[in-house]
């Protein structure tokens, strides 16, 4: 009740209130200074409007327990003389309810403010395994430790071994309850190599923030899947039906190992949450661009270029007028970004170079333009005569398009977070990740689910501490509480 004094005392600056009809014939006015006409006490005023302000966001206000009429009754002496009794009555049981509900709705998230702590040391081990992607060896440590955990909170752990990288894991709860799975995606890999530890061990700085090589891409996310479905089984809420997590290693070489599991396995998934690190504001990312990187090589003929340069077809002359060609289907204005990156031609200065290559980074907002430039790629065509192209896709990611099934999905995450005292926001972020391969697949997907951080493959990779029960929340709330489409 303390809080809702707290708050009662702050809205006393607002001149009105939500209008609102009492269903038994009683009301409140809807204009401040009626209710002081009333001579009513300040404080029996704004708790009145704090009242008004709950039910318009509380339709089920009047199934208080019939126990707030005894509290009621304690009200009545002050109110004896402003109000009717059954105002008062209906009046104190709303705010009993008021109390209870927001006692509710913040259990869980203390719950999970009492366990930051060790949140922050499960992370800091998961920092303390160095697993760059090509180092199938480290990689695996990390995965062994992560399906023995796994196996602790009752979860079946199949294994995908693999011979290039880490092992992929799918680790399952309620294998056989009915109802589709939800499916926290994640993985083991870095981008950095081993020995960055002994240079920069993990550190939690006086603001928060703990400092380490992986720390927010994405083993903090890790963490938060871990600790939500621990804090759910803790507490003997785990809901009766099918939770998976899918453990893959390859994700920071574009997947090229694991996409055909990721595809297999979200296909008979309801919702995938994705927990690649939140937005330097804590945001979801409801869209990330399509992402794409062709390979172009073209081949002409060599020739001396002093003794007979006639004779010779310059590899290079061509990739130079397929440079302009290609850099003309940029879109900027509809997101849509066609970059050549990297070229190579020649081998000496007094040869006409026979072969040249470039590396083309395709980045689209929608499937539409998304086709439009694999098309037009294809369709390339020489310039210098006697030239010969070819084009290859390498690392095809389609668009994450905020579509209507990702509002749905968002607005439907936002409505679950604030029924637990959290503000949920979205954004999203012109780099790929294995959430564009469920969410093209048309899989309800939700990504940016992780911690709130920055500093991605930078020095200064960093989570915000405080950010780690608050996504725990979410996302054990969303397993308790998700309707699948």
């Amino acid at each position: 009740m303390g809080k809702y004094i707290v708050l009662a005392h702050m809205l006393g600056v607002f001149r009105y209130a939500v209008v609102m009809e009492w269903t038994r014939g009683t009301w409140l006015p809807h204009d401040i200074n009626q209710l002081q006409d009333h001579h009513l006490p300040p404080l029996s005023i704004q708790l009145m409007l704090i009242v008004r302000l709950r039910i318009s966001k509380c339709p089920c206000i009047f199934e208080a327990a019939p126990k707030s009429a005894t509290i009621a009754a304690s009200f009545c002496d002050e109110w004896h003389n402003h109000v009717l009794r059954y105002e008062a009555h209906v009046i104190c049981r709303l705010l009993l309810f008021v109390t209870l509900e927001g006692m509710t709705m913040s259990e869980l998230l203390t719950f999970f403010q009492n366990q930051r702590d060790q949140m922050v040391d499960f992370l800091n081990t998961l920092i303390n395994y160095e697993t760059p992607t090509t180092d199938k060896a480290h990689v695996d440590k990390m995965g062994n430790f992560l399906a023995t955990e796994f196996e602790r909170l009752g979860a079946s752990v199949t294994r995908y071994p693999q011979t290039e990288v880490g092992d992929f894991l799918l680790a399952k709860w309620n294998a056989g309850a009915p109802g589709k799975p939800i499916m926290f995606l994640i993985h083991l890999d870095t981008v950095w190599p081993l020995g960055t530890l002994a240079k920069r061990p993990p550190t939690i700085d006086a603001d928060g923030k703990l400092f380490g090589p992986g720390a927010v891409d994405m083993k903090g996310g890790i963490t938060l899947a871990t600790w939500s479905i621990r804090g759910l089984v803790e507490r003997g809420e785990l809901p009766s039906r099918p939770i998976w997590v899918l453990v893959t290693s390859d994700e920071e070489v574009g997947s090229i190992y694991s996409e055909p599991v990721i595809r297999e396995v979200a296909a008979q998934c309801g919702l995938v949450l994705v927990m690649e690190p939140a937005t330097k504001e804590e945001a979801l990312k409801t869209w990330r661009k399509g992402v794409g990187t062709y390979h172009l090589s073209i081949e002409g003929r060599a020739s001396h270029a002093g003794n007979a340069p006639e004779q010779g077809i310059n590899a290079v002359v061509e990739l130079a007028q397929q440079i302009m060609a290609i850099n003309a289907l940029n879109d900027l204005r509809n997101g849509t970004s066609v970059s050549v990156t990297v070229v190579k031609g020649g081998i000496a200065s007094n040869v006409i170079p026979d072969h040249a290559e470039a590396q083309i980074d395709v980045r689209t907002m929608t499937d539409q333009a998304w086709s439009n430039i694999q098309e037009k790629l294809q369709a390339l065509h020489s310039f210098v005569p006697g030239t010969k192209l070819h084009i290859e896709a390498h690392h095809a990611r389609g668009p994450m398009e905020h579509n209507e099934q990702m509002v749905r999905s968002f607005a439907q995450c936002k409505a679950i977070g604030e029924r637990y005292g959290l503000s949920i926001h979205e954004d999203g972020s012109g780099g790929g990740s294995d959430g564009n391969f469920t969410a093209h697949m048309g899989i309800p997907t939700l990504d940016g689910l992780g911690p709130q951080g920055d500093g991605l493959h930078a020095l200064h990779e960093h989570v915000v501490v405080n950010s780690l029960p608050r996504r725990a929340t979410l996302l054990a709330a969303m397993l308790k509480e998700w309707v699948c489409e």
